[in-house]
C-alpha cells in the first residue's frame, strides 16, 4: 500500500537540496509571519543550511524558524501540474560573519510523482479534522466544513444509487400487472417504503463502516466508491449519521406494515424480514457479510428476488411464481456488479481493514474473470428466461435494413459508407449492407468510439472534400446517402460536386455514389520511432506503462470522471513533429 513517505530532517535537508531557492519564515513577538526568498547553500555532509541574513530583517535565533522550497508547473487551460514542496525547521545560528546557519530538527513535505493529490488529500483529512477542533476550541464555537442541504442529503444518502431498488421493484409490479394484479396505491407506497429501506442501508453502512475503521483506512475513494464520506469529513457527525439511519429504518418499516395491513401475506412478511436481516447485517456485526466476502451475495439476493417478489407479492396478495423469480436473476446479477467494480478501488484500504471483500481476496486477473463471467450469466439468464417462457413467438420483430440494390455493383469497391454517419440505426443499416456484400463499411463501432470517429463525423457532416479523400486512399468506395435524413438534398449535391464523384443509383431508400480511388499523399517526414519517455493527463502524472505494456486490459484512469476533451500528454523526450505515430511495447 502506497504511504505518504515521512520525511526525517535528513530528508528534508536533501530535498531542499533540489530547489533554486527557499522561502524564509518565522513569527514575530507580535504574532505576525514574515516571509522573504533567501539563496541557501545546502552542505548535506555537515547537515547545515546556510543563508544569508535578509537586509533589514532581525531573524530570531531563540526559536524556530523554517525554510521552505516548492515548485509547480502551470498548464494553461486546466491547472497546474509537478507539484512538490518540502519545508525543514530548526533554530539558526551566526556562522560565517553575518551568514546565519540552521540544522533541521523537523521536516514536512509532499511530491505529487510519490503521492496523487486527491490520495494526499484524503490522507490529509485526520490532520484538517485536529485543526478544525482546534479552531473550535479557541474560539469557542464550533467551526466545520458546510455544504449546502440538498448536497448534503445527495451526498449522505448516495441518492442516485436509488435506481437500483427503482428498476427491480417496477419490474416486480409490471409483471404482475401482466398477471392481471395492479392496485396504485400499493404500488406507490412500495416504491416509496423500497428507497426509504436502501437509504437506510446505505447511511447505516458509513456507519458501522466507520466503526470498524473501513472508510478511514480508504484514501483512494471515488465519487462511486468508499461511501459517502460525509463523516470523515466532519459536514454530518457520526450520531447524526446514526440517527439518520434509524429514522429511514424506522420510515421503511412503517410503510412496510401499511403494506401488511393492505395486502398482508405470509409470504410479504417473510420477504420483509429476510430484507432487513441483509441489509443491516451487510456491514454490522455479528453478520458483517461483507467483510466476509459475501457483499455480492447479500446485494444479489436483496435487490434481485427479494425486491421483485416483494413488490410482485404486495400486487397478488402472496401469490408467488417463477416468473418474477427468473425475471429477478439478471437484476441480481448487474446490481452486484455495481458494487464489486466499486470495491476494486477500495481494495487497498479494505484489505487494510480488514473487510475481505472479493477483489481484496483474488488477483486481477481472476477479479476480471469473474466481472466477465457474471456479464455474461445476466445475459444468458435473459435469453434463458425467455426460451422457458415461450416469449419469442409473441415479439415483434423489426424489419431488417433494406439490402443492397441489385443495380448497384460491390465489384472492385474497397469500402461502404452511409451518410450521415454517427446515426446509430442508419449505422446499423450499413453494417448490415455491407456485411452482405462482404465489404469493410466506415459506419459503426463497438460502443466506444474510436479516436478518428467524432473528427470524421464532423468532417463528413460540414460537408469537407478531405474527409472523402482520406477515406478513398484505401481504394474505391460506395456511398449511399439516406434519403429519409435530415438535409439529404445538400449531402446529394455535395457528393454530385465532389471529383470524379459517378451517380449510379438512387431509389425511395438512398442515392449511390462510387467515388474513385485517391493516392495517399506523401509524409512529411520520415518514419522515425520515437519512445514514450513520460505521460501526464488533466489530473498529474501517469504511467506510461499503460500505453507501452502491449496489454490491451491495461487502461488509462483518472481520479475523476473522463469527459470529450480530456488532456492525455505524451513526452516523447525531444522535439518531434510527428506526422503519424502508432505505440509499440
Amino acid at each position: 500500500m502506497r504511504t505518504t513517505p515521512e520525511l526525517g530532517p535528513r530528508d528534508g535537508l536533501d530535498k531542499l537540496a533540489t530547489y533554486p531557492y527557499a522561502v524564509l519564515t518565522w513569527i514575530e513577538p507580535t504574532g505576525y509571519p514574515v516571509s522573504v526568498a533567501v539563496d541557501v547553500d545546502v552542505d548535506r555532509s555537515a547537515g547545515m543550511i546556510r543563508f544569508d541574513r535578509p537586509a533589514g530583517l532581525a531573524v530570531p535565533l531563540d526559536r524556530d524558524i523554517s525554510l521552505t522550497g516548492s515548485h509547480i508547473r502551470p498548464q494553461p487551460g486546466y491547472g497546474y501540474d509537478e507539484r512538490r514542496h518540502v519545508t525543514v525547521w530548526g533554530v539558526a545560528s551566526v556562522t560565517d560573519g553575518d551568514r546565519l546557519a540552521l540544522a533541521p530538527s523537523s521536516a514536512w513535505g509532499w511530491d505529487e510523482a510519490e503521492v496523487p493529490f486527491f490520495e494526499y488529500s484524503e490522507r490529509s483529512v485526520s490532520k484538517a479534522r485536529r485543526y478544525f477542533d482546534a479552531l473550535s476550541r479557541e474560539r469557542g464555537t464550533p467551526v466545520k466544513p458546510r455544504l449546502s442541504l440538498p448536497f448534503l442529503v445527495l451526498r449522505s444518502t448516495r441518492l442516485p444509487f436509488l435506481s437500483a431498488t427503482i428498476v427491480p421493484v417496477v419490474l416486480g409490479i409490471v409483471i404482475a400487472a401482466s398477471h392481471g394484479s395492479f392496485d396504485l396505491l400499493t404500488a406507490v407506497l412500495t416504491v416509496i417504503g423500497a428507497c426509504l429501506v436502501q437509504l437506510a442501508i446505505n447511511v447505516s453502512n458509513d456507519v458501522f463502516d466507520t466503526m470498524q475503521g473501513a472508510d478511514d483506512a480508504n484514501v483512494t475513494p471515488t465519487q462511486f466508491s468508499g461511501g459517502s464520506r460525509v463523516i470523515q469529513y466532519g459536514l454530518v457527525s457520526f450520531r447524526g449519521m446514526a440517527t439518520l439511519a434509524a429514522v429511514l429504518y424506522a420510515a421503511g418499516a412503517l410503510v412496510g406494515l401499511l403494506l401488511l395491513a393492505l395486502r398482508g401475506s405470509p409470504a410479504l412478511l417473510a420477504i420483509g424480514v429476510i430484507g432487513l436481516i441483509v441489509g443491516i447485517g451487510y456491514t454490522a456485526p455479528p453478520l458483517k457479510l461483507v467483510y466476509r466476502g459475501l457483499g455480492e451475495v447479500a446485494v444479489a439476493l436483496g435487490f434481485g428476488p427479494l425486491m421483485l417478489l416483494g413488490a410482485y407479492v404486495v400486487q397478488t396478495g402472496g401469490a408467488l411464481s417463477w416468473e418474477p423469480f427468473v425475471a429477478s436473476i439478471p437484476v441480481a446479477l448487474l446490481v452486484a456488479l455495481i458494487l464489486y467494480v466499486n470495491e476494486i478501488p477500495d481494495r487497498r484500504g479494505d484489505a487494510h481493514a480488514g473487510k475481505r471483500t472479493l477483489p481484496v481476496r483474488f488477483g486481477r486477473a481472476t477479479v476480471v474473470a469473474g466481472y466477465r463471467i457474471a456479464v455474461a450469466a445476466a445475459y444468458v439468464a435473459i435469453v434463458a428466461g425467455v426460451l422457458a417462457d415461450s416469449w419469442i413467438a409473441p415479439l415483434p420483430m423489426l424489419a431488417p435494413p433494406p439490402s443492397w440494390p441489385p443495380q448497384v455493383s460491390s465489384a472492385g469497391i474497397t469500402s461502404f459508407v452511409t451518410l450521415p454517419l454517427g446515426d446509430l440505426m442508419l449505422d446499423i443499416a450499413s453494417m448490415y449492407r455491407a456485411t452482405g456484400a462482404g465489404l469493410p463499411t466506415v459506419n459503426g463501432n463497438s460502443g466506444f468510439l474510436p479516436t478518428h470517429y467524432m473528427p470524421l463525423q464532423r468532417g463528413l457532416e460540414s460537408r469537407d472534400d478531405t474527409a472523402l479523400d482520406a477515406l478513398t486512399t484505401f481504394g474505391p468506395m460506395l456511398v449511399a446517402v439516406d434519403r429519409a435524413a435530415s438535409q439529404s438534398a445538400d449531402r446529394v449535391a455535395w457528393l454530385q460536386r465532389y471529383s470524379n464523384s459517378k451517380e449510379i443509383f438512387s431509389d425511395a431508400d438512398a442515392t449511390w455514389f462510387k467515388l474513385p480511388a485517391r493516392a495517399r499523399p506523401a509524409s512529411a517526414c520520415p518514419d522515425a520511432t520515437v519512445p514514450v519517455v513520460a505521460m501526464r493527463d488533466w489530473w498529474g502524472p501517469l504511467s506510461a506503462n499503460v500505453l507501452t505494456d502491449g496489454d490491451d486490459a491495461t487502461i488509462w484512469m483518472t481520479a475523476e470522471t473522463q469527459h470529450a476533451g480530456d488532456l492525455l500528454v505524451l513526452d516523447l523526450g525531444r522535439v518531434a513533429h510527428v506526422d503519424r505515430a502508432h505505440l509499440d511495447p
